[in-house]
């Protein structure tokens, strides 16, 4: 983006919406509840840590069908777990609002590129809501 570019009507808007939207979608996220697959998906997390840390080989990674969705988040959330005190599952329920946010920025700025101004608006505007919250958190 120009300099010049930078302080337009669209982009304020698209950065003054993004700026709510994280609080606003790390907040909705503590009304939901533990959802179906966290368990596992914090014990593959933890198998990926103590991989890169040394602690375990790679027969800890057995073919059960977890292995098929990426470590990153998971690791991630471990990783914040060690350095963050609390409930693991409410560490999660902040990685992964964060997350969602991080994707729908995204999509904002590159629908702005290709689109041209306040495409980017409402690109976040229309993706803001959908997914809810709850499917937000990996």
């Amino acid at each position: 983006m120009e300099a010049a570019g930078r302080f337009t009507p669209p982009a304020i808007a698209f950065w003054g919406l993004a700026a709510v939207l994280l609080p606003t979608l790390v907040l909705a996220s503590f009304y939901f509840g533990v959802t179906w697959d966290e368990k596992s998906r914090h014990h593959y997390g933890e198998r990926v840590w103590d991989f890169y840390t040394g602690a375990r080989g790679l027969e800890a990674f057995p073919e059960t069908g977890g292995h098929l969705y990426g470590g990153l988040f998971d690791v991630l959330a471990v990783a914040a777990e060690r350095v963050f005190p609390g409930n693991r599952y409410e560490i999660h329920h902040v990685i992964g609002p964060a997350f969602g946010w991080l994707g729908i920025v995204y999509a904002g700025r590159l629908a702005g590129r290709f689109f041209g101004a306040w495409s980017d608006v409402i690109t976040l505007v229309l993706l803001a809501p959908s997914p809810p919250p709850s499917s937000v958190t990996p």
